[in-house]
């Protein structure tokens, strides 16, 4: 019954990705009307791509709930459906950045009315046309994780926020784009204006950017950090320690040493830890020393190397699909897991649109 209904949930979210990649495809097609002014046509740019990224992240979790819920021997089958969609959806979502890039470089636009010699019907936005050398941008968008704040703010204020040739309408344009989720929806009601990008910088960093909040974010990480329940699950401790570790940089990037909260860190990491780690750690602890999450953490990382080279050793040849095996501690035997990458795809050609190719998908799934 369970299972239905994801696969019900996921048909619905499938129609209603494809009905938006049409829409985006067709406003990627048309040209611009008379009378259209740049901030309106950055606004619904902007406006699709961030309904885009919704409906992306939506969908990838109704996939990824369904897939805990099917068999082994459908996995590879609907992982390879899945991946049509999200190709589609992360292409189309980079031809919309392309294309709010170009017109935030672009001094005024021409409406498809206009011709060569016809200027007076051009609608101007500077008195002056600069040419803008953008560097190269590579800035991760921010949803609204606090703890990614100072990681995204430090990036967007050396390729925008300081970058003279850019006028203060244009920053705010490329810092809309790089926004999802609440971190846009703070912004979504101010109109492209000088002053109004000076107000969401502040709005920005009174709400995502203060010290103690920041702070507060990354050990909530720390402490509700996923359990790893088999010694033998390496991708899980691998990914364990990659978060701890990055945590507690980030924490002492702030000015908070790592034994202000060792105490508290280390036995809640320990209880996440398979039940055998645990045991391993606490035998080398002597009896009255205090927790180091220091020493926690490289513990880790010996016991997450060695297991890596191990499997290494015993699947040398392992790159396309990599297999391992555990026992659960609930005597359910072993279960095996597979990663799969370089999955064949289907080679869509012709002249349907990629809405029009996933359309036929939904009602077979």
């Amino acid at each position: 019954m369970e299972l239905e209904r994801l696969k019900e949930k996921r048909k619905g979210l499938r129609i209603s990705f494809t009905k938006h990649l049409t829409k985006i495809e067709t406003t990627l097609g048309k040209e611009i009307a008379a009378g259209y002014t740049k901030e309106a046509k950055l606004d619904e740019l902007l406006s699709l791509k961030s309904q885009l990224t919704e409906k992306l992240n939506e969908l990838i979790k109704a996939d990824e709930n369904l897939q805990l819920k099917i068999e082994i021997s459908e996995m590879a089958a609907e992982i390879a459906t899945s991946e049509e969609y999200t190709d589609k959806g992360i292409d189309l979502k980079s031809k919309l950045q392309r294309q709010i890039e170009l017109l935030c470089d672009r001094p005024q636009i021409r409406t498809n009315s206009q011709s060569a010699d016809n200027t007076n019907n051009i609608i101007p936005f500077r008195n002056e046309t600069k040419s803008v050398k953008l560097p190269k941008l590579n800035i991760q968008t921010f949803h609204g994780d606090c703890s990614h704040f100072l990681d995204f703010w430090n990036s967007f204020e050396v390729a925008i926020h300081k970058n003279d040739s850019l006028t203060k309408i244009e920053k705010f344009t490329y810092l809309k784009t790089y926004l999802g989720g609440i971190a846009l929806n703070a912004v979504s009601g101010f109109s492209l204006t000088d002053q109004n990008y000076d107000a969401s910088i502040k709005l920005l960093k009174e709400r995502f950017g203060r010290t103690g909040i920041i702070i507060s974010s990354h050990m909530h990480k720390l402490l509700l950090i996923d359990s790893v329940k088999s010694c033998f699950n390496v991708t899980g401790l691998r990914k364990m320690y990659d978060v701890i570790k990055t945590q507690i940089r980030s924490l002492e990037s702030l000015g908070v040493a790592t034994g202000t909260y060792s105490n508290l860190l280390c036995p809640v990491i320990l209880q996440k830890l398979p039940e055998e780690l645990n045991l391993n750690y606490n035998r080398q602890r002597k009896t009255d020393e205090l927790f180091d999450i220091t020493n926690l953490v490289e513990f880790i990382r010996k016991e997450v190397e060695c297991r890596e080279a191990s499997l290494l050793l015993a699947n040398p040849k392992g790159s396309n699909v990599k297999e391992y095996s555990f026992r659960n501690k609930t005597d359910q035997g072993y279960q095996n897991r597979y990663h799969y990458s370089n999955t064949k795809r289907n080679d869509y050609s012709g002249n349907k649109s990629s809405a029009a190719v996933l359309a036929t998908q939904v009602d077979k799934n």
